[in-house]
């Protein structure tokens, strides 16, 4: 997987925030979409809080890193057809993880099953069908895209193709 796409379409879909606040469903949410009474800062994230203080990206990036590396472990470790996706759909499904936890992504049976029949049209349809996508709008149809298409996104700012 390409990581510099996947940060700036992280940064894109969740925004940058150096101040604690709360989402849009009320959960406390820090840095790039990290809600942090779910997933609270660890020690070496919490140390260099300390270190660069709360409006460092060096910190916000740490977190960020972290972040994809245990939703990408969580994709691989619950749905065995992941390793076997492209790379741009991995993406989707990554972001779906990070940006819903894997139990929320779990909800979504429909979606999980056109994945695991590689029905890449269906699966794109499943994902605007849902209440997720009516909460975050444009984000579920640039990835409902990205998923129909193969494509990365050409309208992410900082997302080099």
């Amino acid at each position: 997987m390409n990581a510099e796409k996947l940060r700036a379409q992280l940064r894109f879909h969740e925004g940058i925030r150096y101040e604690l606040y709360q989402d849009s469903l009320g959960n406390w949410t820090y840095g790039i979409g990290r809600n942090v009474v779910a997933n609270p800062l660890n020690t070496q994230e919490q140390l260099m809080l300390l270190a660069f203080g709360r409006h460092s990206d060096r910190v916000l990036d740490f977190m960020l890193d972290n972040d994809i590396k245990d939703a990408a472990a969580a994709c691989e470790s619950t749905l065995g057809f992941y390793p076997e996706m492209s790379e741009v759909r991995q993406a989707v499904v990554l972001d779906m993880v990070f940006n819903l936890g894997v139990r929320g992504f779990l909800s979504f049976e429909k979606f999980r099953a056109a994945l695991a029949d590689a029905a890449w049209q269906r699966a794109a349809d499943e994902m605007l069908k849902s209440k997720w996508a009516i909460q975050v709008g444009p984000r579920a149809s640039r990835l409902s895209e990205m998923m129909r298409s193969d494509q990365w996104p050409t309208d992410v700012p900082g997302l080099v193709i």
